[in-house]
């Protein structure tokens, strides 16, 4: 294994043999004699684009790293700053590691780009590797972080502790693909500056931990295109953009695109009043398992399925909703909703106009279950309410929904007896509900608990009820006991 030594201009006899010595950027790129394991260490401030060709073997990369001004690898990135229309580093081999770079582009070209030519399918997730490396700054029509797009990509690469900062264009993202192929973000990060944080129209895109932010006006936080899946696990997505188009997430039409996020966090501030809008052919969809959705949103609707055979699942997530539009779910087509095993939280909403689940579209026929969960504190807030000429069916089973009070019920039933859309509600808990129904027209309800409130269905005493007796209680009954028969042995 060799060490090389670059600056901008190079210095002593160029050779790059030590720091005495090191060879320029023009020298850099006609060498072609690096191999395997090879370190080439890149110190000080460069104005002019990087492009790395040569990569080692598989388990043994040539590592491209930045340092301080000492060649020490102390954390101190090396500084790249062009306006180019070509992309500041480009990498066009396989098995590389490149590692603590900062680069700013302010012409049209990237910060940091994979060639989409290198074919590396068969090789290990980060036979191609970014780490600890920041895209400060882009405002011109180039990404942070992209592979970019070749014919027949098998390009795949992996981002470790990278970062988008102000990515600004408009188009412009922190964090891309653009070939059929798989990337891998571990514990990476946009700021707020970024204008489209995380664009998946490859394969896959995997993401583990890290914090992802958006600010820009009507952009997404995560867009899914290219018949593409993005999985998140453990990572934080905070939507602040501006505008009725600045979102969280949406899924392009045509073809099968899906967002799974496990135990993630999720935030739309109240700044963001975009729809997060799912299409794409049958089999797309949203699917959260675990973590916390938290609504600040004046949306209109904050999901919004626009095409058939979209599905929706929420199971195990804290769903808090404060600043909140008319409503959480609402869907326009033949889909599937299924909301599970969760908390719904209502005590800090302030908008009294809001329903959880709301359609507005004649002919829809989209199947919600709805069970298991714990829905509480809701002011003037309906949880369901059903639109007229709908072919809707809406299972409520296992719930218990208390502290709801105002005026409006419940469940607000549109349908008419001619209507074939259905709403059934089975062995829920009703704590402290003033008003469970409004309209009675294809509703169906049966053992249901109702607690501070007035039951809505006849209660059947077919069988006898078995009440359970505290422990408390029988304590107290057996020192009744043994006080009877100590008196009468008196």
């Amino acid at each position: 294994m060799a060490s090389y030594y670059v600056t901008q201009s190079g210095s002593g006899n160029g050779t790059g043999v030590d720091a005495s010595n090191t060879m320029s950027v023009s020298t850099f790129h006609i060498i072609s004699s690096f191999t395997a394991g090879d370190e080439i260490l890149f110190s000080g401030a460069f104005a002019t684009e990087i492009n790395i060709s040569q990569g080692g073997i598989a388990g043994n990369p040539i590592t491209y790293k930045g340092t301080n001004g000492s060649f020490v690898d102390d954390g101190t990135a090396a500084t790249v700053t062009v306006s180019s229309s070509d992309d500041a580093i480009s990498i066009e081999a396989n098995h590389v590691l490149l590692e603590n770079f900062a680069v700013t582009n302010n012409g049209s070209g990237g910060c940091f780009a994979v060639s989409g030519s290198i074919d590396n399918a068969s090789d290990a997730n980060d036979s191609v590797h970014l780490r600890d490396c920041i895209a400060v700054a882009n405002n011109g029509d180039g990404d942070g972080f992209a592979i970019k797009s070749a014919s027949n990509s098998t390009t795949q690469a992996t981002f470790t502790r990278c970062e988008a900062q102000s990515i600004t264009g408009v188009g412009d993202q922190g964090f891309t693909n653009h070939n059929e192929q798989k990337s891998y973000l571990i514990d990476c990060g946009t700021t707020s500056t970024c204008q489209l944080p995380i664009a998946a129209v490859g394969d896959l895109i995997d993401i583990s931990g890290g914090t992802f932010r958006n600010g820009g006006e009507s952009s997404d936080l995560i867009y899914v295109d290219g018949a593409s899946s993005l999985v998140a696990t453990d990572a934080t997505f905070i939507a602040q953009g501006d505008g009725a188009s600045a979102n969280i997430f949406s899924t392009a039409a045509d073809e099968v695109n899906s967002i799974t996020l496990n135990n993630c966090n999720l935030t739309q501030s109240v700044s963001a009043t975009g729809q997060n809008l799912l299409q794409g052919l049958p089999g797309s969809g949203f699917y959260m398992q675990g973590g916390e959705l938290n609504i600040d949103s004046t949306a209109s609707a904050f999901i919004k399925i626009l095409t058939d055979g979209v599905e929706v699942h929420l199971d195990d997530v804290d769903i808090n909703i404060h600043t909140l539009g008319q409503k959480v779910i609402s869907s326009g087509a033949d889909a599937s909703v299924i909301v599970e095993n969760s908390s719904i939280d209502y005590s800090d909403a302030s908008y009294s106009a809001h329903t959880f689940i709301a359609d507005n579209n004649t002919g829809s026929n989209t199947s919600y279950q709805i069970s298991n969960n714990v829905i509480h504190g809701g002011n003037d807030i309906g949880f369901i309410k059903t639109h007229l000429n709908t072919l809707n069916t809406y299972s409520v089973s296992g719930n218990t929904f208390r502290d709801f009070t105002g005026s409006r019920a419940l469940f607000e039933s549109s349908d008419t007896s001619d209507n074939t859309g259905t709403l059934y509600a089975a062995n829920n808990v009703f704590d402290n509900i003033p008003d469970v129904l409004s309209g009675e027209a294809n509703v169906t309800l049966t053992n249901n608990m109702y607690i501070n409130g007035t039951p809505l269905e006849s209660i059947d005493t077919s069988s006898p009820v078995m009440v359970p007796i505290p422990s408390i209680a029988w304590l107290v009954m057996a020192l009744c006991l043994i006080l009877i028969v100590y008196k009468r042995a008196k």
